[in-house]
């Protein structure tokens, strides 16, 4: 009974991580804090599991592999560690291996929505979009708080060309997580398809404003000025990222793409 309690509270624990965003050393030290109750309760599955949360951290991949099959030799249904592996086998860019290890993961315990969500990105990244759609659209029945299963439907959606759904999965993707760049940049795209220019701006703005080092953005918000006619927006912009972005490449970029759109010189 006790055992029983101290794996729901690790479980629980290590769910509200996973919709939190922590820095490296936050998430070791509660990877730690985990360990210590798994050691304490002699749950080697968890401590295994848990070693190798801690050297992914600290990208230690070839050793976190070991504790993982390590911890599925001691607990052939232990979910976690396939979901883990998957992460891993994904940092690693290996994407068959890690759909397998969800596709693992999900057999064991149907009802744990990160599996179904990372492996919606998977198929998402092998171009399979009608099962990562299958995948992002079970996550969130289980859990309608999976802010990454929101953005992965406005991304299928976006791709298929219908701009009011996928906006409708970025702006709730947006209710749970107010201060995701990419959302307001990908919004700010939709708008700017859409020629509504002016909320195009303010989206973009606001994704700067949360992330100041992501040039597309900046030519999309000097692009949205252009459209509303605001030239002196369009050139103080253009100047600041060049105070922004000194590779000159950069700005050259910046000023291109404007001028192949609109068949106008532009002039600082």
């Amino acid at each position: 009974m006790i055992f029983q309690k101290v794996q729901k509270e690790i479980k629980e624990q290590y769910a509200l991580l996973l919709k939190k965003s922590l820095s490296k050393e936050e998430k070791i030290t509660l990877f730690n804090s985990l360990l210590k109750k798994a050691e304490k309760s002699r749950m080697e599955d968890y401590i295994e599991w848990l070693n190798a949360l801690i050297c992914m951290a600290n990208s230690l991949y070839a050793k976190a592999e070991t504790h993982l099959v390590k911890s599925i030799s001691i607990n052939k249904d232990f979910f976690l560690a396939y979901e883990a592996l998957g992460n891993l086998y994904f940092h690693l860019k290996n994407y068959e291996k890690a759909k397998d290890s969800y596709l693992e993961a999900i057999k064991v315990n149907k009802d744990w929505c990160y599996s179904y969500e990372s492996l919606g990105i998977i198929y998402f990244i092998l171009k399979d979009y009608e099962n990562s759609e299958k995948c992002f659209y079970k996550a969130i029945e289980i859990d309608k708080s999976v802010t990454t299963s929101y953005k992965g439907l406005g991304n299928i959606y976006n791709l298929y060309g219908d701009l009011k759904k996928s906006e409708e999965f970025y702006l709730k993707s947006l209710e749970i997580d107010k201060n995701d760049f990419y959302i307001y940049n990908n919004l700010g795209n939709i708008y700017l398809d859409l020629k509504d220019y002016c909320k195009a701006k303010d989206f973009f703005e606001k994704s700067i404003e949360l992330e100041k080092n992501c040039m597309p953005t900046y030519i999309n918000l000097v692009y949205s000025y252009y459209k509303l006619e605001d030239y002196e927006k369009v050139k103080k912009i253009i100047e600041d990222t060049i105070n922004l972005f000194p590779d000159e490449e950069d700005i050259v970029n910046l000023v291109n793409i404007i001028e192949i759109k609109e068949n106008r010189q532009i002039k600082l």
